[in-house]
C-alpha cells in the first residue's frame, strides 16, 4: 500500500518526490505515531509526518556514531 504525503510548504515552486517503503505490517503503527504526534503537539498530520521521519533519521545517526566512537576508543587502547 502506498501513501502520498506532501511535506513541502504550499508556496514552494520546486518540489521533489521521495518514496519511503514501509512494510505492510508497520504502516498502521507508523500512521498511529503520526496521528499521536499531531494530536499531542497540535500540529497538522503533514508536519507530524515530516518531523517523525527527521526524528527517526537523527536518532539512528546518533546511535551509529556512538557505536563507531566506542569501537574507535577500544582500538586506541589496544594500540598503546
Amino acid at each position: 500500500m502506498q501513501y502520498y504525503v506532501n511535506c513541502t510548504p504550499r508556496h514552494m515552486r520546486e518540489k521533489e518526490n521521495i518514496n519511503i517503503d514501509v512494510p505492510t505490517s508497520d504502516v498502521e503503527d507508523f500512521l498511529y505515531y503520526v496521528r499521536l504526534l499531531a494530536d499531542e503537539r497540535n500540529i497538522s498530520s503533514r508536519r507530524a509526518f515530516g518531523e517523525l521521519v527527521r526524528g527517526v533519521y537523527q536518532s539512528l545517526m546518533e546511535k551509529e556514531y556512538d557505536r563507531q566512537d566506542r569501537k574507535s576508543r577500544q582500538r586506541g587502547r589496544h594500540n598503546c
